[in-house]
């Protein structure tokens, strides 16, 4: 049982427990800017170190079924610290809120009296589970067969202390009385009894006569019996013998494919675990940010196997030089080569120093508008940019085309898509303006102006939502971990939950206005509404803010930097 558990364990806590942030582009990169990312990855609270914290936390889940950590947090609602608990100390109850299955904790602290934890306190990592309220521990469901273990151990033990030995028959001719019985056989046990006196020379007297008795079979086997113990329990906890130290059927041919098999079989099932026990009691904003496990030190193959399959992924493009110094743990090369891919058909760097440009495809003339749509039936929908981009063709200053670019560029840079728009209206302009010259292409592919003006305006949007998403996040995450934790507390008092979110939502508004820099009418107006949806709907309605206000709260924020609130 101790091999096993330590194997999975020391497995899991060794391994990189990193923090990442979705892209919008579909990739990922480490959220090192958020606290969460320091906690499991570092030092979940000043006492333990992140191995330490998730080798314990896996025993107990292992040993007792469950693991516990209450959860500390910050002025800003984040995850600033996790404290384990021993599970043998921790009750768990289901309760409904609001229509929705809630647990609450009972902790009982040594010599301490006992204190409630509502489930947004606590982190609960749980073993197969039942009733998916507590888990069961692997020494439950497999008691037989380790007691049977513990039974086969002692027989040994004792067998072991008599020096390996089987029993035997003194023989006497004559009759002896109880008391000489008692005394022969004291002094026997006393001169050649046990392991140290293993092959001491016997000296018998009065015609005293010793008989070996055979080797039990059940003692002849007992060996074979005890590796059938130690596969079976290997078997409970699905770890292979050979991490056991079990190497009876491993061979130098089949170790390395047995280790795979231990990452994929034994250990992905608790990697996945974990990182779902993470997503539910410590991530508010899931579809933003995420965990994960780095198992990739597990799966390396030889040093020449690496080599090879890194040589094929630089020919095909796949890696750049760099990538693969970061892989082997190496610094990045200097030079720009560093960062340079092959292309697959030439092996060739797909963008040499100093090598021009492809050239870009010839853009396709844009069709002749019809003559029998009137042409009025095409302005409703760019009204509001039709003007601008008209005073654009009629004004001198803007008679050069360029020039008429650069200041819708200046107009619209912190609106890529308006931009877009006026060129496009600039463009339809200028064909009907001057209806003899070639019809001209889309606006992005005829002026490099452009298409810089667009890049930067696009790059400054994507900067100024990604700042403004994390406080709406920030924002939002305050007001569902407390609105959580309160529905419990006030479960029995409707009168008191409503007095509650009414208090609440008083203190909140300038916090949102603060956080989110809008004014203190729009974060009145966003904190009454949530208000009353909270103390009408319940504590349920929370699961949708999620996925809705993050969204409103972002746009809201980035109205109030254009200058567009009201």
């Amino acid at each position: 049982v101790n091999g096993c558990v330590r194997a999975i364990t020391e497995t899991v806590a060794m391994l990189p427990l990193i923090t990442y942030k979705r892209l919008e582009n579909g990739g990922k990169r480490r959220a090192a800017d958020i606290s969460l990312y320091h906690v499991l990855h570092d030092t979940p609270n000043e006492q333990q170190s992140a191995y330490e914290f998730r080798e314990m936390l896996t025993g107990h889940m292992l040993l007792r079924g469950n693991g516990y950590a209450e959860i500390v947090t910050d002025d800003r609602g984040a995850v600033a610290e996790l404290l384990p608990l021993h599970p043998d100390r921790v009750e768990v109850e289901s309760i409904r809120v609001a229509g929705k299955l809630r647990r609450r904790y009972k902790v009982t602290e040594a010599g301490g009296s006992p204190r409630t934890l509502l489930q947004d306190e606590m982190f609960h990592l749980r073993g197969l589970s039942f009733d998916g309220v507590v888990g069961i521990s692997v020494i439950e469901y497999a008691r037989e067969t380790i007691e049977l273990a513990q039974a086969q151990q002692q027989h040994g033990t004792a067998l072991f202390r008599n020096g390996a030995n089987p029993g035997g028959v003194l023989s006497h001719p004559g009759t002896l009385s109880e008391i000489a019985q008692k005394r022969l056989e004291k002094r026997f046990d006393r001169d050649y009894g046990g392991a140290r006196r293993t092959g001491k020379t016997m000296v018998l007297e009065e015609g005293l006569r010793w008989e070996q008795i055979g080797l039990k079979s059940v003692d002849a086997e007992w060996l074979q019996s005890m590796r059938f113990g130690v596969s079976d329990i290997a078997r409970f906890f699905r770890v292979p013998p050979h991490m056991i130290q079990d190497l009876d059927r491993a061979t130098n041919n089949n170790i390395e494919e047995q280790g795979r098999e231990f990452v994929t079989y034994t250990m992905m099932p608790h990697f996945r675990r974990w990182e779902g026990a993470i997503r539910r009691d410590l991530i508010i904003a899931p579809r933003t940010y995420f965990v994960e496990f780095n198992v990739d030190a597990l799966l390396r193959g030889s040093t020449k196997d690496r080599l090879e399959s890194y040589a094929i992924g630089r020919n095909i493009g796949l890696y750049s030089p760099n990538e693969l110094r970061y892989l082997e743990n190496m610094n990045p090369r200097e030079d720009p080569g560093g960062d340079e891919y092959l292309s697959p058909l030439n092996m060739n760097s797909t963008q040499r120093d100093g090598a021009p440009p492809a050239p870009e495809p010839k853009p396709v003339p844009r069709p002749a508008r019809p003559t029998s749509v009137p042409p009025q039936r095409t302005q409703p929908k760019r009204a509001a940019l039709a003007p601008s981009a008209t005073e654009a063709l009629v004004a001198p200053a803007f008679s050069d085309r360029a020039d008429a670019v650069a200041e819708a560029a200046e107009r619209f840079k912190d609106d890529p898509a308006g931009l877009r728009a006026w060129l496009n209206i600039y463009e339809d302009a200028r064909e009907r303006r001057a209806p003899n010259q070639p019809p001209p292409s889309p606006a992005a592919e005829l002026h490099p102006e452009a298409v810089a003006a667009l890049a930067r305006a696009e790059r400054a949007a994507t900067r100024s939502r990604r700042h403004a998403r994390t406080l709406a996040e920030s924002v939002l995450r305050r007001e569902v971990q407390w609105g959580r934790r309160e529905a419990i507390r006030q479960a029995a008092s409707p009168q008191g939950w409503r007095e509650a979110v009414s208090k609440f939502y008083r203190a909140h508004a300038a916090y949102v206005a603060e956080k989110l820099h809008i004014t203190d009418s729009e974060a009145r107006a966003y904190a009454s509404a949530n208000e009353a949806a909270l103390a009408k709907g319940g504590v349920y309605v929370l699961e949708t803010w999620e996925r809705d206000h993050i969204e409103a709260l972002t746009q809201l924020a980035l109205d109030t930097e254009r200058g567009d609130a009201p």
